[in-house]
């Protein structure tokens, strides 16, 4: 059975993902087992005065969270500065993930859980690019998949130049919490990365046809057949009403929750 490791958004949780994959988990569950992270920073709802205007914290219990429901991020700075300590400090976490949980053979990520899909990606292509990976025991993963992802934009996190593993990646082209262009820009950081557009925004698209490509792409590559451009996975384009907007409902508010929307391309 093949692993994948799937990684949550900005302002979300391992749940949040975890209910917006089960339409396409629970057809694979006999094939791929999908692995779901929570992100070692607490955001918090009202930015406590003693903190220097951070909204994130790795000790939940000073502030009296509730982890089960707390909501996490990989790396958050307010006042648009790099935040390099958190990103780092989920650099370090990730590394221990792979090593005790592993081996995955795949990673998925949405917005900010994709751009630390695609470093992840990258340093287990090229383990030397980061001190913080070198020698680590996990092989490179043969699929990743990027939903509304970018690069990070810190010297902390330097994402190679180019890498090898088969792509995907998924772009909303009405997202304005990840403009396309971003996405697209992290899409030509792979050699042979395949794009999809959906017509709507900054959320992962779950319309019957979109189900069907991800359960379709999903098993071709369990049978080790997968490729960016394999003619016989259909785009879901093909199928989608181009002039239909998607329905937006409480499951799709994701990242561009109201406070955040302008974070999470940020870091």
């Amino acid at each position: 059975m093949k692993r994948i490791l799937a990684l949550h958004g900005h302002a979300q949780s391992s749940s949040v993902i975890k209910k917006k994959l089960t339409a396409i988990t629970r057809e694979l569950e006999d094939e791929i087992e999908f692995v779901y992270i929570d992100a070692p920073h607490y955001v918090l709802p009202v930015d406590p005065p003693n903190i220097s205007g951070l909204g994130w914290t790795s000790e939940p219990d000073t502030f009296e969270l509730d982890a089960s429901c707390a909501i996490r991020a990989w790396w958050l700075d307010l006042y648009g500065m790099t935040d390099s300590h958190s990103a780092i400090e989920s650099l370090h976490y990730m590394r221990r993930i792979l090593e005790e949980q592993g081996p995955f053979d795949g990673i998925i990520g949405f917005s900010q859980g994709a751009t630390l899909a695609a470093l992840l990606t990258g340093y287990l292509e090229y383990s030397n690019i980061n001190p913080k990976f070198a020698c680590i025991d996990h092989p490179p993963f043969s699929l990743g998949i990027f939903i509304s992802g970018y690069i990070a934009q810190s010297p902390a996190t330097p994402l190679p130049k180019i890498m090898r593993t088969p792509s995907l990646h998924i772009i909303g082209v009405n997202d304005v919490v990840v403009l396309p262009q971003h996405s697209k820009d992290l899409s030509r950081r792979f050699s042979q990365p395949r794009v999809e557009i959906h017509e709507g925004g900054h959320w992962i698209p779950r319309k019957p046809s979109w189900r069907r490509f991800f359960i379709n792409y999903l098993t071709a590559w369990v049978q080790d057949v997968v490729g960016p451009s394999r003619s016989d996975t259909s785009s879901p384009t093909a199928q989608h009403y181009r002039t239909e907007s998607e329905d937006l409902d409480d499951e799709e508010l994701g990242d561009d929750s109201e406070g955040f929307q302008k974070l999470d391309y940020l870091f």
